[in-house]
């Protein structure tokens, strides 16, 4: 299946096919030979690479990304192989990539229209500017107008919009240059860290932290490892490199006597809530089955939140833009109505 530039749906739809396709009885093989035949016809070459793989002794994990497929839907493949839940992991891995290609098209549809109007609002500043502005100022010169020293001032902020615009961006970019090599140069667990520290993002991060080591942690205890266990399969994996450093310390603070609680809590990537989920589960001896539930409560928040984003985003971009038209407004009104009073 070749990785394209805007078919995330698509791996979707595969995933979720090859996971009906092996609960219903299907081998591996037979079910990839089934979709390529059924949905995606003409990707032979594709096809044959996969079997290929599969019959030289590779993972399917490993398959799915050599496939092209994001790094963290091989994850769970990788720990579904560990705990033997390959066909229903595939199905909701499948409908996850679904609606995520739901909420990147529905954030587009938010902030296309706005951002066409911002572009045009910086044209309309440049004209202003290059062509307006100028014969307002040889009609005041003419008439001997001078404006006030507030309005001077608000007159060449207005006029020099489009040079701000320009050096923030300038600066936004070199900003995000110098933030993306501090950051490259640290440990996924630091990168994690510097990442949680800003306010808007982090609650999301927590979140997705926490969905995805309760869930992938509940399916390992389930099938019938201990934690140490679990954490050694999460601490062999190289597809996340913050939760394979993650449980490599947990397994250390574990081996000198702390308890699974008091790892967790050490990092302080995950959600307040989930520290009090493990000692509830623990203590009434169904911890796998809790951490399942509460990596489907955070996984609903995610969704919940993700939905209030998009209600939030439109109304500020158009705020953004009606200051921004007031103030085209005002600096071509305000002067001549001071022109007017000052004939009167």
């Amino acid at each position: 299946m070749k990785r394209k530039k805007g078919n995330i749906k698509d791996h979707g739809s595969f995933l979720k096919r090859l996971g009906e396709l092996l609960s219903n009885g299907y081998s591996l093989t037979d079910a990839i030979e089934f979709v390529f035949i059924g949905h995606y016809q003409g990707q032979d070459a594709i096809k044959q690479k996969m079997l290929s793989q599969l019959q030289n002794g590779s993972s399917l994990s490993a398959v799915l990304q050599s496939a092209g497929l994001p790094l963290h839907v091989c994850t769970q493949i990788y720990f579904a192989e560990m705990h033997g839940r390959i066909a229903e992991t595939l199905i909701q891995a499948g409908k996850y990539l679904h609606a995520r290609q739901k909420d990147r098209e529905a954030l587009m549809k938010v902030l296309t229209y706005p951002l066409v109007l911002i572009f045009i609002l910086i044209g309309v500043m440049i004209l202003l500017k290059s062509v307006l502005f100028p014969q307002f100022q040889i009609l005041y010169s003419s008439m001997g107008y001078s404006p006030e020293n507030n309005l001077r001032i608000f007159l060449a902020i207005v006029e020099r919009l489009p040079a701000i615009f320009l050096l923030l961006l300038v600066l936004s970019v070199f900003g995000g240059a110098l933030f993306y090599q501090r950051f490259q140069s640290r440990t996924p667990l630091k990168r994690a860290e510097l990442l949680l520290r800003i306010p808007l993002i982090s609650r999301y991060l927590r979140l997705l932290y926490t969905q995805f080591f309760s869930r992938e942690v509940s399916f390992l205890l389930n099938s019938g490892m201990s934690i140490n266990q679990a954490l050694s399969e999460m601490g062999s994996q190289t597809y996340r490199p913050l939760f394979k450093e993650a449980a490599g310390r947990m397994i250390q603070d574990l081996r000198i006597g702390k308890s699974f609680p008091e790892t967790v809590e050490f990092f302080g990537l995950f959600t307040d809530g989930f520290l009090e989920v493990i000692r509830h589960g623990e203590r009434r001896g169904q911890l796998p089955q809790e951490l399942f539930i509460y990596s489907q409560f955070c996984m609903e928040s995610l969704e919940d939140s993700g939905k209030k984003l998009l209600t939030v985003i439109q109304p500020v971009v158009f705020l953004f833009i009606g200051v921004f038209i007031l103030l085209i407004y005002f600096s071509i009104m305000v002067p001549m109505f001071q022109v007017m009073q000052s004939l009167g």
